[in-house]
């Protein structure tokens, strides 16, 4: 009689998961069947669930006619929690998972996610378990594996405020993997969109609106405007970010008029109830115009920006001492505007790009300073901050440059990194296909970053089933021939 499970499928046949060989073993243990139940228990890849399943065969066979028979178990369940303390972190478990079903390899992908898994549900309760936790559910939902993503979000039940996050990151690795209309994306968005809307708690405003900002910009990604565009409809008239959401989801309907307006509003109608208050409605409005000429709209945007040039007060600055009009100043330079642009541009004499003391920093945003490629300048206001502050800016200008595409401009604010050197050479091998093997080389010099596994791996196939056997997500061949 074959063996199978109540869905039909035999767990002894190649690629089977953990859990369906972890069901089959508890079946067959529990129909007397303690051979076939330790043989299936003996394939299971994850030591967690391997040690649990075999110290459970442990206890039946001390009290079966063979007790004798449950030492040598004994033996390879101590040998499985010993893999459990050795076992890599759960997002380089991921990370290689990723990696592998980029390459087709499905089957060391699935193992990874499956012990990357099991590590993330034995973890503990703090900060970095939901960090952990988000990113081994992401890769689950981008590898297709929704029943795992969601399992993971449950374990955060308590804490309905992570468990949203959980499922919202997962959400946007689908939809960056270009499954729009995938049944997973739609399941995920629901239960981001209950969550949201279950959460009533007024202290939960600050997340409640950060949560609906990012489910409004992943419609838009999605191309689903009608929906972002009545999201950004529920948000308060005073929330400005939710402005550039809304002028987002007018451009995707080819709306251009009522985008128009929208900037005209924000930017010369809205009520301010200071100087700096009004400076934040003008930089976000353009911010907005920014985005017009981005979609080739600059002829229409020409007057509003002039107006907007014309009405700012060059004498408000910042409490923080921070370029005050970094946006304005964008948005000069890219509606032709030269008359406008070249004083905004002077005030940077007198202004920062960044400022920071004790653990906190204030830059101005980082997208100004690419547009505008004014790093060198960041890069040497940055080293006047402390090595620590100054480390963390400085990669966070580094990634501003690689999305931008500016890799041969970012090398040398990598070179001055200590810490994050490894992770940005590998971000930076990344951008580029193929990968240079140079940065490879030298990110791996720094020391092991997670990051360096996609272009190492896009470079040469071949190192994932070595990667695989150091990580424990395959046996050595030594080993699986013995």
């Amino acid at each position: 009689m074959p063996l199978s499970t109540t869905h039909g499928l035999d767990p002894r046949q190649s690629g089977a998961s953990d859990e369906l060989l972890a069901d089959a073993a508890t079946s067959a243990l529990a129909n007397g069947h303690l051979s076939l139940a330790v043989s299936l228990a003996q394939d299971i890849t994850g030591p967690f669930i391997r040690a649990a399943r075999l110290a459970e065969i442990s206890l039946a066979l001390l009290d079966s006619n063979t007790p004798q028979d449950a030492a040598p178990l004994a033996r390879e369940v101590e040998a499985a929690l010993d893999e459990t303390r050795n076992t890599p972190p759960p997002t380089v478990l991921a990370a290689f998972a990723r990696a592998a079903g980029t390459a087709g390899r499905t089957d060391l992908a699935t193992p990874a996610l499956e012990l990357a898994l099991q590590t993330v549900l034995q973890g503990s309760d703090d900060a970095r378990a939901k960090w952990e936790a988000q990113v081994v559910a992401s890769a689950a939902a981008r590898l297709g594996h929704l029943d795992h993503a969601l399992r993971i979000a449950a374990g955060f039940e308590a804490d309905q405020l992570d468990r949203i996050d959980i499922l919202l990151d997962a959400a946007k690795a689908v939809e960056a993997h270009g499954d729009h209309r995938s049944a997973d994306l739609d399941v995920l968005i629901a239960q981001v969109t209950e969550g949201i809307e279950k959460s009533t708690d007024p202290s939960m405003s600050g997340w409640r609106t950060r949560v609906s900002h990012e489910l409004i910009a992943l419609h838009l990604r999605a191309g689903h405007a009608d929906v972002a565009l009545n999201l950004t409809r529920r948000l308060a008239e005073t929330d400005l970010p939710g402005r550039i959401l809304e002028l987002r989801a007018h451009l995707l309907s080819d709306d251009i008029p009522t985008a128009i307006s929208l900037i005209r509003d924000t930017a010369l109608a809205m009520p301010s109830s200071s100087p700096q208050e009004l400076v934040r409605r003008q930089e976000q409005a353009a911010a907005m115009i920014v985005e017009m000429c981005d979609a080739g709209h600059q002829a229409l945007c020409r007057d509003v920006t002039a107006q907007l040039a014309g009405s700012a007060d060059p004498g408000v600055t910042l409490d923080s001492g921070l370029l005050a009009r970094p946006w304005l100043t964008v948005a000069c330079r890219a509606t032709g505007l030269t008359e406008e642009f070249t004083p905004l541009l002077d005030t940077l004499q007198h202004a920062a790009l960044v400022t920071g003391a004790g653990y906190a920093t204030q830059t101005v945003p980082l997208e100004t300073v690419v547009r505008l490629r004014l790093w060198d300048r960041y890069h040497a206001e940055a080293r006047r901050l402390s090595e620590v502050l100054a480390e963390v800016v400085l990669t966070n200008m580094v990634e501003a440059m690689l999305e931008a595409g500016l890799l041969s401009e970012a090398l040398p604010l990598i070179d001055d990194l200590q810490d994050d050197a490894a992770y940005c050479l590998a971000l930076a091998a990344a951008v580029t296909s193929p990968p240079p093997i140079d940065l490879i080389k030298r990110s791996l010099a720094h020391g092991f970053a997670e990051a360096v596994i996609a272009p190492l791996t896009a470079l040469e196939p071949a190192c994932l089933q070595e990667i695989a056997a150091q990580l424990g997500v395959i046996r050595p061949p030594a080993e699986q021939v013995s």
